[in-house]
């Protein structure tokens, strides 16, 4: 103990240590800056891939239908509108992305179809209490509300189960 006291009593030593004491602490600082930063881009990056398979996959569907004469009646793209309970999820918005690609693939069949021949229930009732685990949380999907044109608009509340809360029998 002497010895430290007897090397901090020196003025240099005093500033070379400070020195060193600030550059370990604004390293420790650049690295949480640097990994908030990694985590927002790794985020940014699933959305996109997620938006480019999903367009690509429109693209594949569009060529498919471009050379009948009725294009404009077909379903071009399907948007999913999901909503999460008020329970603070940690990973949102990938619990969202992976939600829409499941309805997504579930519905995938559907563009392309002509609107006219599509049967606004039929397409209703393939999504709604359809039971899913995303990210090991189980949803069950409640569908609010449809619009079928174009563009097939789907308005869906993910509802969360609780695996500690018991389930009333019916």
């Amino acid at each position: 103990m002497r010895y430290l006291f007897q090397f901090l009593s020196d003025p240099f030593k005093k500033i070379l240590a400070l020195f060193i004491l600030g550059v370990v602490i604004g390293s420790a600082m650049t690295n949480l800056a640097i990994g908030y930063q990694l985590d927002k881009l790794y985020s940014q990056k699933l959305n996109l891939e997620a938006q480019l398979a999903d367009k690509e996959e429109q693209i594949k569907a569009l060529e498919e239908k471009v050379s009948e004469a009725n294009r404009w009646l077909i379903v071009q793209e399907i948007q999913v509108e999901i909503t999460l309970p008020e329970r603070s999820f940690p990973d949102k918005q990938q619990l969202e992305l992976e939600i829409e690609k499941i309805i997504k693939n579930i519905l995938k069949n559907v563009r392309g179809q002509k609107v006219s021949q599509l049967d606004p229930m039929v397409i209703w009732n393939i999504v709604d209490q359809r039971k899913v685990e995303v990210l090991g949380y189980q949803f069950t999907l409640e569908v609010q509300g449809i619009i079928v044109s174009e563009k097939v608009v789907f308005y869906i509340f993910a509802k969360y189960h609780d695996p500690l809360q018991q389930e009333e029998p019916i």
